[in-house]
This record gives structure tokens, sequence and C-alpha cells, in this order.
């Protein structure tokens, strides 16, 4: 059976509210903020060598595939509980971004794109927040919860995540849309809350690391 199929199998009304609520909430928080801080300067938190950090229109594509790399556990860990501590997770990591985003706003507005490629990234409405919504990095902390669970997938599927989740974390700096701390910010939180929060659901169910 595919994985597919079997998610398809498994599916339930709980299942359709969180692909429902997950998105939602992200985009609520994605829209709203920016607008929160419409006017404000906001903090720079750039290190010196950033300065020298190439622009690299190309990593559009690392960066734009975040959006889905970030639902795949839920493809393959999709019983009800697995699917709900996954979803919960996601929601989690929102929350507490969002609220750093509110009260500790960080900023950094990206360059214009000068490629074809990074021009598709600038054609989605929704990655459009006027270069708020950087500390610590939602894009980078998602995508660590994501790798850290597809880590417990099979040998194959963690060699990809980690490459992925490496370009992803990549792209947000070389893209300009984050600061090397908010990257880092990210990474540390998308850990905390999977260990916190998923890893105890997956061990308990007896599934180990694949890597």
């Amino acid at each position: 059976m595919s994985i597919v199929s079997r998610f398809l199998q498994n599916f339930t009304l709980e299942h359709a509210l969180y692909m429902v609520l997950v998105p939602l909430w992200f985009l609520t928080g994605y829209f709203l903020i920016p607008f929160i801080h419409s006017g404000n300067a906001g903090y720079n938190l750039s290190l010196d060598f950033e300065k020298k950090i190439a622009y690299v229109p190309v990593m559009a594509i690392p960066y734009v595939s975040c959006y889905i790399f970030v639902f795949l556990p839920g493809l393959i860990f999709n019983n009800q509980i697995q699917f709900r501590r996954g979803a919960i997770s996601l929601l989690t990591a929102m929350t507490i971004a969002f609220l750093f985003f509110i009260f500790y706003p960080v900023r950094l507005i990206a360059p214009a794109p000068v490629g074809d490629i990074d021009k598709i990234l600038s054609s989605i409405p929704w990655l459009h927040d006027n270069g708020w919504n950087a500390f610590p990095s939602l894009h980078v902390t998602m995508a660590t919860l994501s790798a850290c669970s597809l880590l417990k997938s099979s040998r194959l599927i963690s060699v990809l995540s980690i490459a992925t989740w490496l370009l992803i974390c990549a792209s947000t700096v070389l893209l300009k849309k984050h600061y090397v701390l908010d990257v880092a910010a990210g990474v540390l939180l998308g850990a905390a809350i999977h260990f916190l929060l998923v890893e105890p659901v997956l061990k308990k169910e007896g599934i180990k690391w694949r890597l």
C-alpha cells in the first residue's frame, strides 16, 4: 500500500480539521503581524559577516519547497494520535513565533528579485510580509519539525530530509529573508517542540530513528 493510500485509509474528520486549521492560523499571523507593525523600523540582527553573503536567486526553489516539506510527516505518520500531535506541534511553533514577531519585531527587507526563479518567489502573495516575521525563522522552525519526524521514517527518506532541511535553512539566508540568528533560533525552537510534543508519542509507539 502506498503512503497516499494509507493516509486516505486513515483519514478522518479530525485530519480534515487540522488540515484547514494549520494553514489558516499560519496565514492569519503571517498577514496580521506586518499590519500591526506598519510604520515601525524593527530590530536588526545582522552580524558583520552576513554583509559578505551573496544573494542566490536559485535558492527560491528550496525556499518554496518548505511549504510541501512541512506536511510530509502527516502522510507517513498519519494515525490519529500521530497526526494530532504533529498538527499541534505546528500550531505551537506558529503561536510561539507569532508572539516573538509581535513583541520582538525583527525586520529584514529582502532585495528586489534579480533572476527569473526568485521572481516566481516574489509573485506568491503569501510570501509578502514586508520584511517582518523574522525572528525566529518560522520557515526553519517548521522545516526542523518536519525533518525530525522524517528521520524516523526510513534511511532513504532520512538522508533526503536532511539534505532538504539544509537547503531550506540556507535558502532563508541566501535569499536575504532571514538573518543567521533567525535561522539558529528557528532550529532550536523546532527541535525543542519536536522533543517535547512529538517524540514522546513516536517513542511510545516504538518508532526509532532510521538514520
